[in-house]
């Protein structure tokens, strides 16, 4: 496993910053992005690799996963890491 990653990443399984879940995307490599459910943030992870290892990771830890965009009216963002 990638401890890069997982280092990096900790925040989004850890609960001290509640909201990030797991969005299904299966074009995506691996097949899922980051989300954030609240502010509508998709985290934007560019190593395939570490965005699998980080996935990987927070369903391990029982993170919530969306199958579908959930129903909201604000815009989506990016965040960029």
């Amino acid at each position: 496993m990638n401890s890069d990653a997982l280092a990096k990443y900790w925040y989004l399984w850890d609960g001290s910053s509640p909201g990030w879940v797991l969005l299904k995307v299966p074009e995506l490599p691996g097949g899922y992005c980051v989300f954030h459910k609240v502010d509508r943030t998709l985290l934007h992870i560019e190593s395939s690799t570490e965005n699998d290892v980080v996935c990987k990771k927070m369903k391990e830890n029982g993170c919530e996963v969306f199958e579908d965009m959930p129903p909201g009216n604000a815009a989506v963002s990016t965040s960029p890491v």
